[in-house]
């Protein structure tokens, strides 16, 4: 790896590995995504040799990670919940008529866990709740 490579790789970078070429913990404000550190709300995109941090689109921001070969989100920050590559609000989730370019949470379910927009029902309740034909009702 190149002087150029090394210093390219390492911004934003806090521990940077020499033996492995890699970035180990990325400064503030930053995560690491396909071996570079990334600004929040970015996410690592490989063309060729060339990684490079790309912004995700408004409806992912609260996304943590994210594929841009299928663009949708893997994993959410904190107080969000990963609804089919989306972040939703907790307790909103996609329906299945959401588009990837389109897509709003505002599918509202009262006490559910997990939401199958396939199904259009409650997969897994709150706790203290039950499943009752998909919709969660109180346990007590």
């Amino acid at each position: 790896m190149s002087r150029s490579q090394i210093l390219s790789v390492g911004l934003n970078c806090k521990l940077f590995d020499l033996d492995n070429d890699t970035c180990t913990t990325c400064d503030t404000g930053y995560h690491k995504d396909n071996d570079i550190c990334c600004p929040d709300g970015y996410t690592a995109v490989s063309t060729g040799n060339i990684k490079y941090c790309h912004k995700i689109t408004e409806l992912l921001n609260d996304c943590l990670s994210f594929d841009p070969t299928t663009k949708v989100c893997k994993s959410c920050k904190d107080g969000k919940n990963l609804s089919y590559g989306k972040c939703c609000a907790d307790k909103t989730f996609l329906s299945k008529y959401s588009h990837v370019v389109d897509a709003a949470c505002n599918v509202s379910v009262p006490n559910c866990y997990n939401y199958s927009a396939e199904t259009e029902s409650c997969l897994i309740c709150d706790e203290n709740f039950h499943l009752s034909n998909g919709v969660c009702v109180s346990s007590t």
